[in-house]
């Protein structure tokens, strides 16, 4: 139990140090620019986002197996929002898909509706697989986006975003 209670600590830790050090950039990026680009203003913060969700994973008592499968992923998005956010044209299509898959597909349509669920439809295997293969897809969705922001390639940025965007914006979740 104190190895769990150690692993929450150092994960916490380590969104708080990622969501400071992209807060820290943005204020001193935003006082440089004065953008009045809608589409950076009223959005919700990812990592923070990301934080809440990780709490509310640990809160639910979920198994450990399928807690570390949501972890990585967080983790996933962690590492790659402040790359993403960096490397791509801000409010362009990419950006955009990758920060709203943290901030909406994740918790809102993979995540949340199986936390939802009563403790006996947590423990229904199909479920369970159904959570997994969300889970799965989406890390291997993070990873392609990963491999192109090393090759940076824009092109490639905007297909994929396109197709992230209508994968799991119609995908239905768990529930």
């Amino acid at each position: 139990m104190d190895i769990m209670w150690a692993i929450l600590i150092i994960a916490l830790i380590g969104i708080i140090a990622a969501a400071f050090y992209i807060k820290k950039n943005k204020s001193t990026s935003g006082s440089d620019n004065n953008s009045d680009d809608a589409s950076t203003t009223n959005q919700p913060d990812p990592l923070q986002d990301l934080v809440a969700l990780n709490l509310q994973i640990r809160k639910s008592a979920i198994s450990e197996a399928l807690t570390k499968e949501c972890e990585a992923v967080i983790d996933q998005l962690v590492d790659l929002i402040p790359a993403i956010n960096e490397a791509s044209t801000p409010g362009s299509e990419i950006t955009w898909t990758v920060n709203r898959i943290a901030t909406e597909y994740l918790p809102n349509k993979c995540i949340l509706p199986y936390l939802s669920l009563n403790a006996e439809s947590r423990q229904d295997e199909e479920k369970i697989a159904t959570m997994r293969s969300n889970l799965a897809s989406l890390s291997t969705e993070l990873k392609d986006v990963e491999s192109m922001l090393t090759r940076r390639n824009e092109s490639e940025f905007n297909a994929k975003a396109t197709f992230l965007k209508h994968r799991f914006n119609n995908d239905s979740g768990v529930a």
